[in-house]
């Protein structure tokens, strides 16, 4: 037995760990341990990376998305507002006032005695015409058919579909129609009448159309129209009815009262 012991325990000995090895296999360890940490956190700062451009991502579509929504809502909000106001256009357009000089003659108090018409279904809440008297050679109509500015005078409502003829009085060539009286004109000269109406329709929107009439001998009352290319029932801004009847509220006055515009 003692010589087993003896033989058995330089092996056992040498198969006894001493504490350098001890020590250098905690710190494998401990590296084995802190390596495979690292590459966990590797791995989770990939993923997380990952993660948030994913995220990223997706919030950038969703703006996108929300954007492109936003955007088709506006446009289809705008072309609600649109169809809306044509649709307004159209209906007023298909009854709101129309007027306009239909025909124009010498009155009995020497002065022109204008037609003027509405053809219009509904009424216009006020009119106001002014208009120069000319001295025009035959061949020069279509050039004098020009409109300048007038002193305006207004009248009450015209009815739709009707029809009322009032004088005129010439801002200017007062003058003229005194010589055109007396003595008549030369055989290749005309008188002639240039000027505009405005209206106020029932839907508070003003418009204006031009006329130009002309008469070439006094033997015939009734004027013709010469070839011109003066607006026709054009809507008016606020800045336009200001400088033609000088006054934005303008409204019919007592007979014989003239308001002078404003501007050239």
């Amino acid at each position: 037995m003692l010589i087993f012991l003896a033989i058995a325990s330089p092996a056992v000995a040498q198969n006894q760990p001493n504490g350098q090895n001890l020590a250098e296999a905690r710190a494998e360890a401990r590296d084995e341990k802190d390596l495979q940490a690292q590459q966990e956190m590797v791995h989770y700062a990939a993923a997380a990376f990952w993660t948030s451009v994913v995220t990223g991502a997706i919030g950038v579509l969703t703006l996108l998305g929300l954007g492109w929504s936003l955007s088709q809502t506006e446009r289809g909000f705008r072309r609600t507002l649109e169809a809306e106001k044509a649709a307004r256009e159209l209906d007023q357009a298909g009854i709101r006032a129309y007027v306009h000089i239909d025909e124009v003659s010498m009155g009995s108090t020497g002065r022109p005695l204008v037609v003027c018409m509405n053809t219009g279904s509904t009424p216009a809440k006020f009119f106001a015409i002014g208009a120069d008297i000319k001295k025009v050679a035959y061949g020069n109509l279509s050039k004098n058919a020009v409109l300048a500015n007038y002193e305006m005078k207004a009248w009450p409502a015209l009815g739709g579909n009707s029809q009322l003829s009032v004088n005129v009085n010439p801002t200017r060539g007062e003058e003229i129609l005194g010589e055109y009286a007396l003595q008549g004109f030369g055989p290749n000269e005309c008188l002639m009448i240039v000027g505009r109406i405005v209206y106020v329709d029932i839907f508070d929107r003003k418009f204006e159309t031009g006329f130009a009439f002309y008469n070439r001998g006094t033997s015939s009352k009734k004027f013709s129209r010469p070839v011109n290319d003066l607006p026709a029932f054009r809507e008016l801004t606020t800045a336009e009815w200001i400088r033609i009847c000088g006054d934005p509220a303008f409204q019919p006055q007592s007979p014989g009262a003239y308001p002078s515009p404003r501007g050239p």
